[in-house]
């Protein structure tokens, strides 16, 4: 097993070898917000000045690998650090891509390093019930404390932001987000799934995996340890189709949406119920839901904030959720 020596701090470094190199404790601080490195872990930093000046080492340790694991932290950080500073993929990057095209390589990740995997559009930060709609940026987000630190530029610091770009594109099934039932994701995935146009989302629960495995029809998903994967996928402009797989259920996680019924009766339900919007109080209601049948006008509460969150249908093995317009 080997350290892979990559961060945003090296990449950004890689622009003026000769002389960032030298510099990478400074250019990590002010980048990643990263102090004392170099003492704290005097071996690592060796790695990567020596990555940092023959960038070859980077593409040998991806060329000798059979599998990568991506570690958790900030999934805005770890994508820089595998595209250039003018937006386009690295070498490292296609090499990556290749690989994975050819099936010699397992990519895993946890938490950052999943939701950085994704297509199309990549989640970048947003509270369980951020204030306003999901917002598109190529920038970094607001460093956590921020908002105490009077230090966010303007932007809300649990805002709900997404990178148009999407991510290392190498999951190619839609958005990932994790930490999901646990930290109470639904509403926030559903917002930018609304926002940003892409058909399907994925939410992993803690201690949980997804697992995909690729054979002559396509894609075969599983789910593996403790809790659930959550499955968003679009039914018609604001008509979204929920899923909950649980853990050793397996599932086709490219079928397409079933199609749209009785959308109606769903909006006209009488009965309402408030819920918490930061915690497990969401995925509980959905999967009772799921269950007892029938329909649910939903308001999402966080502190002295609450909203109208739509309605929730249960339809079959799955809920129809209608989202409020914009």
């Amino acid at each position: 097993m080997r350290w892979l020596p990559l961060d945003h701090a090296l990449r950004a470094a890689q622009a003026d070898p000769a002389r960032a190199c030298r510099e990478l404790d400074r250019l990590r601080a002010e980048r990643l917000g990263a102090h004392d490195r170099e003492r704290l872990y005097p071996e690592r930093t060796r790695e990567l000045r020596r990555a940092c000046r023959d960038p070859q080492q980077i593409d040998q340790a991806l060329r000798w690998a059979d599998g990568l694991f991506l570690n958790g932290g900030d999934q805005s950080y770890t994508r820089a650090a595998w595209f250039e500073p003018d937006g386009k993929p690295s070498a490292a990057l296609a090499l990556l891509r290749t690989r994975l095209a050819e099936g010699s390589l397992v990519l895993g990740g946890t938490s950052a390093g999943t939701a950085v995997q994704a297509s199309g559009s990549m989640i970048v930060s947003g509270g369980a019930l951020p204030p306003g709609p999901a917002q598109a940026t190529r920038a970094l987000p607001p460093r956590v404390g921020c908002t105490q630190a009077r230090a966010c530029e303007g932007q809300a610091e649990d805002a709900l932001l997404y990178h148009p770009d999407g991510g290392l594109a190498s999951f190619a099934l839609g958005v990932l987000d994790t930490h999901f039932s646990e930290r109470g994701r639904e509403w926030r995935l559903a917002r930018l799934l609304q926002a940003s146009g892409q058909p399907a989302a994925f939410g992993v629960d803690e201690t949980t995996a997804l697992r995909l495995d690729r054979s002559a029809d396509g894609w075969q998903a599983r789910v593996i340890g403790v809790g659930g994967v959550t499955v968003l996928r679009q039914a018609a402009p604001d008509r979204y189709w929920r899923w909950r797989w649980m853990a050793g259920e397996r599932f086709d996680p490219a079928a397409a949406a079933p199609p749209l019924r009785d959308a109606a009766a769903c909006a006209d339900s009488a009965r309402t119920q408030t819920l918490e919007a930061d915690g497990p109080a969401q995925a509980q209601a959905m999967d009772q839901l799921r269950k007892d049948g029938g329909a649910l006008r939903v308001r999402l509460r966080d502190g002295d904030r609450e909203v109208d969150a739509g309605s929730w249908c249960a339809v079959d093995d799955r809920l129809l959720w209608l989202l409020p317009q914009g």
